[in-house]
């Protein structure tokens, strides 16, 4: 008969838990608050205006201590790094040479994880989303840790009840409930961004979760499937390896060190869902109904959280229709009034050297508008 699993706890770990945090997310539909030179997780949008970044870190405590929390984020991103983040260890910190999706940011944070301790259980986790209930995140955190202590081959990833049909997610569907445990369950599929209509279905079957991408694993067995589903990046992985351990002999940062710049840079560019987890067999879901999870996506997801900050722009909001006004100002003090006529349904965003309006809720159209940006040259001007 399998033991049962009791809520865990810290304490109740046996082997020292690890967080990986990547910090990328461009937060294109946040234009004009989130640009290439400040992108999402550097700027203040928690509720309590911390930067989203650093509310992530944050949340781990006790967890997983200073110590033992890495972060994944662009080599072009160092100075603002430690403007926003000064107290931070460097030796923490693994600067991409270049973009190089989820799969390979997360393998580098894994071999960094694996040099401290080869047994290490990590969590991966992105570093833009907002999490309501950090401690009820923790008490997850610490059952996925025991699900992996119990069987070293599991990938545990949390799933969160959704809460209306979004089309911007991807979903796990549940399936099978695992013996012995709080409460797992077996992977039936994941989901990429269905329609509306198929994520409704979705709701209405409740066994599907959005798929809040933080997951719990051994660092040994990411590496090992990742290597073994993807063949390109087994070599790949190997020279990243070895450089790791050549620049800690010598006391160098391996992400100023030339050959391990250009394997990263060269090692192909693919997503942990679709590179490991939508291949590996015993991907184990827990549904995390304890807390709230939100990706601040959008201005709409924003509102839906309760932010107020916006990093010192003035954000104007119409909801009826008619004439409307008011008088707004920015962080340095700066004001004018913004007056509406006959409109309805308006998200006006004026960060000084940008002005957008918008449709509220049109996700696709922000999508499509900043890529026109982008082609333009436009997307980061000034």
């Amino acid at each position: 008969m399998t033991p049962t699993c009791k809520k865990s706890s810290e304490n109740e770990l046996r082997d020292p838990l690890y967080a990986v945090v990547m910090a990328g997310g461009p937060g294109s539909r946040l234009w004009p608050e989130s640009r290439p030179s400040r992108p999402k997780p550097f700027l203040p949008l928690a509720p309590d205006g911390r930067t989203l970044l650093a509310a992530t870190l944050e949340r781990f405590e006790p967890l997983a201590p200073r110590d033992r929390r890495f972060v994944v984020a662009s080599r072009a991103m160092k100075e603002l790094f430690f403007e926003t983040l000064p107290g931070f260890d460097s030796t923490r910190v693994l600067f991409e040479p270049a973009a190089r999706n989820t799969a390979l940011c997360a393998a580098w944070g894994a071999l960094a994880v694996a040099s401290f301790d080869p047994n290490a259980t990590m969590i991966v986790a992105p570093s833009d989303h907002w999490i309501g209930g950090e401690a009820a995140l923790r008490r997850v955190l610490a059952d996925a840790a025991r699900l992996v202590e119990e069987d070293p081959t599991r990938l545990v990833t949390l799933g969160v009840e959704p809460t209306y049909p979004a089309e911007g997610y991807g979903y796990v569907e549940k399936g099978a409930a695992l013996e012995g445990t709080v409460e797992g369950f077996e992977v039936a599929q994941f989901t990429e961004k269905p329609s509306r209509e198929r994520a409704q279905a979705f709701l209405e079957t409740k066994r599907f979760y959005w798929n809040a991408g933080i997951f719990v694993w051994k660092a040994s067995r990411y590496l090992e499937l990742l290597k073994r589903f993807e063949p390109t990046l087994a070599e790949t992985l190997e020279t990243l390896e070895s450089r790791v351990k050549v620049c800690a002999r010598e006391g160098r940062r391996v992400d100023e060190d030339a050959e391990f710049i250009e394997a990263f840079a060269n090692g192909k560019s693919v997503s942990i869902d679709y590179a490991v987890l939508e291949r590996a067999s015993n991907v184990v879901l827990i549904p995390a109904s304890s807390f709230e999870w939100n990706d601040v996506g959008s201005f709409a997801e924003l509102e839906r959280v309760g932010s107020t900050s916006t990093c010192g722009s003035a954000v104007v909001e119409v909801g009826g229709s008619g004439n409307y006004a008011r008088i707004v100002g920015d962080a340095k003090g700066r004001k004018k009034v913004v007056a509406f006529s006959g409109v309805s349904d308006l998200l006006v965003v004026d960060a000084g050297d940008a002005l957008l309006v918008a449709k509220k809720g049109d996700e696709e159209g922000m999508k499509r508008l900043v890529a026109r940006l982008k082609e333009l040259g436009l997307y980061d001007l000034f």
